[in-house]
């Protein structure tokens, strides 16, 4: 017989085998399609065409394409880590790479991320860098990280942890600093005076037009490329950088797609975007892409969106669809940034010059609203954004999540 010792060591063998089993199953995801709908399970490969395979309840198996998905969401809820120390890479259409610079030169950069491995990306394809120092952040970094990625001129420019900027020309790139040529001829800067480069105007090629994977990692780095093919807990990214990257599911937060069945209006160009004041020859209010109208994440209901349109009152976006789409689909609300409770908007929907969505008095008392509407045949979309019953004040009104279907 065995003894009560045998057993228990026993036991604990069984109990031991069964935590490492666990810690090797890759973790449960929501695969949300197109339509909402959310499908629990695990990621076991990603197969030819992005046809993506889930592991469900009781070993059933499901081949998903994803041109037929919204997101896959690996962490929902939680929020990237704020990277303190090493380097931010900016590359166009919003993403990033954070990361440890590993070597530089005039060239490029090379850096290693936690997220996406040893990358190395030549300096012609960023938009900016930002070096970043623990506890050293200034106060109004936001504001000059989207002055950097705003350079529109012929010049490189250095900005200065005190806030100065030096247009000029970037001679020389290393571990200690850069030198820069300015109309004083050449002059160079410690990394410790650095907030960040930003690099000369030029053209950059515009994206594919096959469907798009956007990866958002824990460490806050975030980049678009295609699906490769992969098996078990990695995801390979063919990055529009022109690297390959893999990145262990672990260290995923969310991916959506883009270009597929499901199209976001912020990833689109309006026909039109006016802009009308309160009083006559007062102030007008730009639209926000993926943020809200004063630049910071869209929430709405104590919940942050990635994706959607910031405007304001007396707005009016106008989009051209030719007649592709079947459905548009949005939560329409006043942002949360309205913390004195005071917008009030009058939201109207037309196709084709027909008003086929009106709702009046949306405040933050009377919460967001869902809005999906019939697209089919429509060639001219139009969002509006009224004035209500308190003037134009707190009237920051997100359309989150905007997006149309084929």
């Amino acid at each position: 017989m065995m003894s009560q010792q045998q057993t228990l060591t026993k036991c604990m063998v069984v109990l031991a085998a069964g935590i490492v089993l666990l810690c090797l199953r890759a973790p449960a995801a929501n695969f949300r399609n197109i339509h909402g709908q959310a499908i629990t399970g695990e990621l076991r490969a990603v197969e030819s065409e992005g046809v993506i395979l889930v592991e469900r309840e009781k070993g059933t198996l499901l081949r998903l394409p994803s041109a037929e998905l919204m997101r896959i969401e690996f962490s929902e809820g939680r929020e990237p880590e704020q990277w303190l120390e090493g380097v931010v890479l900016y590359l166009p259409g919003g993403q990033k790479i954070c990361g440890s610079a590993a070597k530089l030169s005039q060239t490029a950069v090379e850096v290693r991320s936690p997220s996406l491995g040893r990358l190395k990306l030549p300096l012609e394809k960023l938009l900016a860098v930002e070096f970043r120092r623990p506890g050293e952040r200034p106060q109004n970094a936001e504001k000059m990280c989207q002055k950097m990625l705003r350079n529109q001129s012929n010049n490189d420019i250095a900005f200065l942890v005190n806030g100065d900027e030096m247009p000029g020309i970037l001679v020389g790139f290393d571990a200690d600093g850069v030198t820069f040529k300015t109309q004083l001829g050449e002059m160079p800067l410690e990394r410790s005076r650095l907030f960040g480069l930003s690099f000369a105007a030029h053209k950059h090629p515009s994206p594919p037009p096959s469907l798009l994977a956007v990866a958002q990692c824990t460490d806050g780095s975030v980049v678009r490329g295609t699906l490769a093919q992969s098996e078990g807990r990695v995801i390979k990214l063919a990055l529009l950088a022109g690297l390959e990257a893999e990145i262990e599911v672990d260290n995923l937060i969310a991916i959506r797609f883009e270009q597929g069945k499901l199209i976001y209006l912020s990833d689109l160009e309006p026909a039109e975007a006016v802009s009308k004041p309160y009083f006559a020859g007062d102030h007008t209010w730009p639209y926000r892409r993926d943020q809200s109208y004063d630049r910071k994440p869209i929430r709405l209901a104590r919940k942050t969106y990635r994706k959607g349109l910031g405007t304001f009152s007396g707005m009016k976006l106008t989009y051209n669809l030719g007649g592709e789409f079947e459905k548009f689909v949005s939560l329409v609300g006043i942002d949360d940034a309205d913390v004195n409770r005071q917008g009030d908007v009058t939201v109207r929907v037309l196709a084709d010059g027909e008003e086929i969505f009106n709702k009046q008095h949306i405040t933050c008392e009377s919460g967001p609203v869902k809005i999906e509407l019939s697209m089919k045949g429509v060639n001219k979309l139009q969002l509006v954004v009224d004035f209500g019953g308190n003037m134009y004040f707190g009237d920051l009104t997100d359309w989150a999540n905007a997006h149309l279907i084929r």
